[in-house]
């Protein structure tokens, strides 16, 4: 019964760490990084509750912040992978000869 609980716990501590991180980066579209503060979060908050948050939409899927920077690295973001398709496209055409 105990080695039951015990696997229970190590799920649950899992998933709160695993649900923060999710959470983070489905509301804020940048990813969790060692700067964030960890206890004024309310990623943290939604992790320490993953259980509820399986099944309550907008935790599940929150709306994007609109936070300066975020916004700015979001952008910054799109612009790379465009850019990334673009030389990705070019050397393939290269490669086939066109």
């Amino acid at each position: 019964m105990s080695g039951l609980l015990t696997l229970l716990v190590f799920i649950y501590i899992g998933g709160v760490f695993v649900m923060a991180r999710r959470h983070y980066l489905a509301k804020h579209g940048i990813f969790y990084s060692r700067d964030t503060p960890l206890l004024t979060n309310d990623s943290t908050f939604i992790g320490v509750l993953w259980p509820v948050a399986l099944f309550y939409e907008p935790w599940r899927n929150p709306a994007l912040c609109r936070h300066v920077e975020h916004v700015e690295m979001r952008a910054q973001a799109r612009k790379a992978i465009q850019a990334r398709k673009q030389s990705y496209e070019q050397a393939l055409r290269e490669e086939d000869g066109r």
